[in-house]
């Protein structure tokens, strides 16, 4: 269901109140903080993030154990 719904919109209400009441942890910063702090992470184990870069081969890229690229669906 869409979230402009009023039942859909009511469970976000509720699961954001409970949080509040519980302690659920929050980010100093906001949730930015968090992608910064794994982007860190994975710098600090030589691990490397390139952004806006179009590859069309799969041949374009350096040896890696591991690729994660972000795909259109065509």
């Amino acid at each position: 269901m869409p979230l402009d719904q009023m039942v859909t919109s009511a469970i976000g209400l509720v699961l954001g109140i409970l949080g509040h009441t519980v302690g659920w942890p929050m980010p100093r910063g906001g949730s930015q903080k968090i992608a910064d702090a794994l982007a860190g992470y994975l710098h600090s184990l030589g691990g490397e993030i390139m952004a806006d870069r179009l590859v069309e081969s799969i041949d374009e890229l350096p040896s890696a154990r591991a690729i994660l690229l972000d795909v259109t669906p065509r």
